[in-house]
């Protein structure tokens, strides 16, 4: 009797230490509510990468771009009135362009592809200033400055770059170089932050040396784009990739991680398997698209001033063969929202087909959430649109 009365009182202790997991874990019963469709007539559809929200005047607006066709930034208000739209064919004259920050309408910053040149222009898309990276680089090596896959690159009165080396192999095999490559660019800093930009006395700072080197070995292949998440008014920085379940929060200003945040889905396997760099892979292509467009893995992660949220798409794994509609961005995904210390969470399942992980905004009013994509039968691309949600607990 003895024994098993000892052993009730192990399962009900049992049974409270896991409710106060649970409870701890559980950020409450998150709801999404559609509130209303939103379009907006740009003449083209903008990348996720080029769509946000910048406060002017105490007023926030949301802002769309378009560096191949339109060649401008838009800038709108909610109600879907162009209040400005800023010319970029000054600078596409020179190059093309990797991504823009606005800072206000007298300065806005461009950052070109391949060369290193950041240029400072008006809302007429005059170039007022021009900054060369490439100088400040060299000792580390030959790089390509990168802004992040879904947001811009202004941080704390700073220019925050991720880095992309060149590196050049002493081998003909073509396996050996490719690993040799893959190793010396994993092992690389991966930010590069630059401060006094466009004065005489610009300083360079690198770190998170090595960092896919946590996620991969040398002799796998990692394709994906720079991923990397601040918030500017909070000083907090973010790192995460494909490849990884973690998302590791970042020092600012040692550029070293603090600690990383374990993402765990009720629905999917998080993190996609590295391929391996050998003869078969070489030969199929498809090998290495086909991982990030299956495979589960973190996607994107910003952060709800207006509700200290902090959000996180995770995509899931479909199969290998899945059809092209029902892979890559039209698969199923989970949305996790989070309080501002990544404690308490709750995951949400999102179906395929519907809205757009990768197109996100945060507003004042809710999420924006993209329902324009190709896959999708009401496609234009002549428009943004969007679905509102409104976040509630």
């Amino acid at each position: 009797m003895k024994v098993k009365g000892l052993r009730i009182i192990i399962i009900l202790v049992a049974i409270v230490i896991f409710n106060s997991f649970c409870q701890s874990n559980n950020i409450g019963k998150i709801s999404l509510t559609e509130i209303e469709n939103i379009e907006f007539n740009l003449g083209y559809a903008p990348m996720s990468r080029y769509s946000g929200t910048v406060e002017l005047h105490g007023k926030e607006y949301l802002y769309f771009g378009d560096a191949m066709t339109n060649k401008c930034i838009d800038i709108v208000a909610y109600n879907t009135d162009t209040v400005c739209r800023i010319p970029l064919n000054e600078v596409i004259k020179k190059e093309e362009i990797e991504d823009f920050y606005i800072r206000n309408l007298d300065s806005i910053f461009v950052l070109s592809q391949y060369s290193n040149h950041l240029y400072l222009i008006d809302n007429k898309g005059s170039i007022l200033k021009t900054a060369y990276f490439t100088q400040y680089l060299k000792p580390h090596g030959s790089y390509d400055l990168r802004s992040s896959a879904y947001q811009d690159f202004y941080f704390n009165g700073s220019f925050l770059f991720a880095g992309e080396r060149h590196v050049e192999a002493p081998f003909e095999d073509d396996v050996k170089s490719l690993r040799y490559i893959c190793g010396k660019m994993y092992a690389s800093p991966h930010f590069f932050k630059f401060t006094n930009v466009f004065t005489d006395s610009a300083k360079l700072q690198t770190g998170l040396n090595g960092y896919y080197l946590k996620l991969v070995t040398s002799d796998s292949f990692l394709v994906e784009s720079q991923f990397y998440y601040h918030i500017e008014n909070k000083n907090r920085l973010f790192c995460f990739s494909a490849y990884s379940d973690k998302i590791s929060e970042i020092d600012p200003d040692s550029l070293t991680i603090k600690r990383d945040i374990t993402i765990k889905s009720k629905y999917t396997k998080v993190g996609c398997s590295p391929v391996p760099i050998n003869e078969e892979t070489l030969k199929d292509n498809n090998l290495i698209s086909n991982t990030l467009q299956t495979q589960g893995g973190i996607a994107r992660l910003f952060f709800d001033k207006y509700r200290q949220l902090f959000y996180v798409i995770v995509m899931h794994s479909v199969d290998g063969n899945a059809p092209k509609n029902n892979r890559g961005p039209y698969r199923a995904w989970s949305l996790f929202v989070y309080d501002s210390t990544f404690t308490n969470f709750s995951e949400i399942k999102m179906p395929p087909l519907k809205l757009d992980p990768f197109n996100i905004i945060v507003c004042k009013e809710g999420l924006l959430i993209s329902t324009n994509f190709p896959m999708n039968k009401n496609y234009e691309s002549n428009k943004a649109k969007f679905t509102l949600f409104k976040v509630s607990r």
